[in-house]
């Protein structure tokens, strides 16, 4: 349908001019003819004039654009109320979690704590049984022979001694021959002992060899007074508990035992220079010797 008409304005033409107005789709296109501008340029065929006003197209654009905003918007409240319900949730689970694990802690803190006062229990009911019984093992090694003789043993080296039938033996010596028979005896006592006595060759012997490992460095010899006395009448040896045994059952030294009664005090001279010196000498009290063979009772 062509809905182009023409107006004629009074107004317009009392001021000079003649208005073509041509109307197509709500746009005006006017041209002014008042001034001999002549006829309007004839419109191009195929070409619609531009609309003034909006078409429906974008309208609805615009709305759909809209409508999406407001359901994003929507969307968003509605996730965030949704998120926010389930942190809620989240946050009263994890405390009734928290809760229940506390709970579970104290039991179990409560049955570690029972169960450690137990074993602490057991554990001093064992310790007692192991000092009851360490000390009954002990009473019983004491007893035993071979502990006997093993304490014996470590308590003589310790003293730098020699044990032997029952009794530690020590040599106190020195390089100089200046020691009498009374000091001998308050030497042994100093240390709790006494004088050594021998009983057969096989002791002499072996307090001759351990006074060899005591004598002084640089002294081929010594005399060490032992305990002994020499009985004159009957050619014996006197012990300290009165029992006498035959002088021939020991090695006596060159020219001894002497005659002279005044000289009924032993001495066992030890030396390391070749010669034979392992013989008993019988010699006064007054004698001076290099020390003295001491025994204690282990």
């Amino acid at each position: 349908m062509d809905h182009s008409f023409y107006i004629n304005s009074p107004t317009v033409q009392s001021a000079g001019y003649s208005t073509y107005e041509n109307c197509s789709l709500g746009r005006i296109q006017s041209t002014a003819v008042g001034q001999g501008l002549g006829e309007p340029p004839p419109r191009k065929p195929g070409k619609e004039p531009e609309l003034t006003g909006m078409s429906s197209k974008r309208v609805i654009l615009i709305f759909g654009a809209i409508m999406l905003t407001v359901l994003g918007i929507i969307a968003t409240l509605v996730f965030c109320v949704f998120s926010e319900e389930r942190l809620q949730k989240n946050i009263q689970m994890n405390k009734e979690t928290s809760a229940n694990e506390i709970a579970d802690l104290k039991k179990n803190l409560i049955h570690i704590e029972r169960t450690t006062a137990n074993e602490i229990s057991d554990l001093k009911k064992n310790l007692s049984d192991i000092q009851r019984t360490t000390a009954n093992e002990i009473a019983d090694l004491k007893k035993n022979p071979s502990y006997i003789q093993w304490t014996r043993e470590d308590a003589c080296k310790r003293r730098g001694g020699l044990l032997h039938s029952g009794k530690c033996f020590t040599a106190h010596l020195s390089s100089s021959r200046n020691m009498t028979y009374d000091e001998a005896v308050a030497e042994c006592v100093k240390h709790g002992a006494q004088l050594a006595e021998i009983h057969d060759r096989v002791q002499q012997t072996l307090l001759y060899d351990f006074a060899l490992t005591k004598m002084p460095a640089g002294t081929p010899y010594v005399y060490v007074w032992l305990g002994m006395e020499y009985k004159h009448s009957t050619s014996t040896l006197l012990y300290r508990s009165g029992m006498e045994k035959h002088s021939n059952q020991f090695q006596w030294d060159n020219n001894h035992p002497q005659p002279d009664s005044s000289r009924k005090y032993i001495a066992i001279e030890v030396g390391d220079d070749g010669d034979s010196k392992i013989g008993i000498w019988n010699l006064g009290k007054s004698g001076h010797e290099h020390g003295v063979m001491c025994e204690k009772e282990t």
